[in-house]
């Protein structure tokens, strides 16, 4: 099974996540963590303190590893997850007005398309979000694709 794996180092605590197709599961260790130079003491796979025997050493594969410049939360953890397993997070497009008698479209991700008819055909835009639409006395319906 593939498992993403991070552990998240703060001046406070040091929380280790497993994100997996069974969900995500953490464990903090709550103490005061040093700053240290960069691979001075690290080790990735394997723990130099269990006297050379190699008893601790993780006897799987480990690919991609990143090293991040700030501590990065669950959300963001989860979104790199979902990003490696392919999966694409909902998008919801928000319409708000803008009190001059048009609307506001805003999205996360992807191109919005428009059309005349709920049925289509829909019609790329080259549209960036936030996006203004004046009123006309036209239909015009939209939705955001995400490939």
């Amino acid at each position: 099974q593939w498992s993403y794996v991070a552990l998240v180092i703060q001046p406070t605590q040091a929380t280790i996540y497993l994100i997996n197709s069974s969900g995500t599961q953490t464990a903090a260790n709550v103490l005061a963590h040093d700053a240290e130079i960069f691979g001075s003491a690290w080790h990735i796979g394997n723990d130099a303190q269990d006297g050379g025997n190699a008893g601790r050493t993780f006897p799987g594969s480990i690919a991609d590893v990143s090293v991040y410049l700030s501590a990065l939360s669950g959300s963001q953890l989860t979104a790199l997850y979902n990003a490696g397993v392919g999966v694409v997070p909902p998008v919801t497009l928000y319409i708000a007005p803008t009190g001059t008698g048009s609307v506001t479209l805003t999205w996360s991700q992807g191109s919005l398309l428009q059309a005349t008819n709920v049925a289509g055909p829909w019609t790329p835009t080259s549209a960036a979000s936030p996006y203004t639409v004046g009123t006309t006395n036209a239909n015009t319906f939209f939705k955001v694709l995400v490939q």
